[in-house]
């Protein structure tokens, strides 16, 4: 029997955590063992004090996938290497299986970054954030996977984003694999529409720039709130009533402001196309945080 768990490494720490199931954790790293097979498609390992070192590798003799996994990963590092993003760049040196090698952010993710920060700066980190998710947008490309831990913060102050298109790609390659997609990770930050199994047999994970927003406002909610707005429990009551809206949610006594509060509504409405852009969600928060 296949099993698929997950890592999660917490930026700004040297240790990484334990298993996870893939449905509920990170998705950084993803491990499937299939009796005495084993396959280490995803891993994420810390060099040093400035490095952090990802890899795909297999225990499959078939000289074809590590050519496979080489291909993967450098088009995972062009998307990675736009503005505003962490930078990956391919290790020339690892002939044995194809490694990424990215920055290490000793400052950790925007949550961990901003607790217990003022209002004011909480606001203001966001603005930044939105502004390397909208850059993003402005080329084209969505991210997939908005979650607090992929917004890292660099030592001088500023705000990049990890990881891009990383979890939808590998839900993709298991697709490739075993001919179903697994639920996302972390899906208490993504849209209905995204939580959805694909219409057609073809190996699209569905991920749009409007999902992006409405997970954008899920992390500008938990910043906030200081809680995520839905459980971790309800996946199974979200597929079976095909049901995940925000938008019902009672307001926090923690959001005080009615124009904020107003703004996550927005992004959380259920209708895609209704959404505002990141752009917008940009501009707003800016003025939010000066308004202080």
């Amino acid at each position: 029997m296949t099993q698929l768990v997950a890592l999660y490494p917490h930026r700004g720490e040297s240790e990484e955590a334990p298993n996870q199931p893939f449905n509920s954790a990170g998705g950084n790293s993803i491990y499937e063992v299939d009796g005495s097979h084993y396959v280490n498609i995803f891993s994420v390992k810390r060099f040093d004090t400035t490095q952090l070192g990802k890899a795909i590798r297999s225990s499959s003799k078939d000289v074809s996938a590590g050519s496979r996994h080489l291909a993967i990963l450098s088009h995972l590092v062009t998307v990675n290497q736009f503005p505003g993003c962490t930078g990956w760049t391919i290790d020339t040196a690892t002939q044995d299986f194809p490694m990424a090698i990215m920055p290490y952010f000793s400052n950790g993710n925007l949550a961990k970054y901003v607790d217990g920060k003022p209002e004011s700066e909480k606001l203001y980190f966001l603005a930044s954030a939105a502004s390397v998710l909208r850059g993003l947008h402005d080329s084209g490309i969505a991210h997939g996977h908005i979650a607090p831990q992929n917004f890292l913060v660099k030592d001088d102050g500023d705000v990049v984003v990890s990881d891009v298109l990383l979890e939808i790609t590998m839900r993709e390659e298991y697709w490739r694999t075993h001919g179903t997609i697994p639920p996302p990770s972390l899906w208490q930050y993504r849209p209905m529409e995204e939580l959805l199994p694909p219409e057609s047999s073809s190996a699209v994970v569905p991920h749009s720039m409007a999902g992006d927003v409405f997970a954008f406002g899920a992390v500008t909610y938990e910043i906030l709130a200081k809680k995520l707005p839905s459980s971790w429990h309800d996946f199974t009551r979200c597929s079976a009533t095909g049901r995940h809206r925000l938008s019902t949610i009672q307001r926090p006594y923690s959001i005080k402001n009615d124009a904020i509060w107003e703004l996550l509504r927005e992004c959380w409405r259920d209708d895609p196309g209704s959404r505002p852009s990141m752009a917008k969600v940009e501009n707003l928060l800016r003025g939010f945080a000066c308004s202080f």
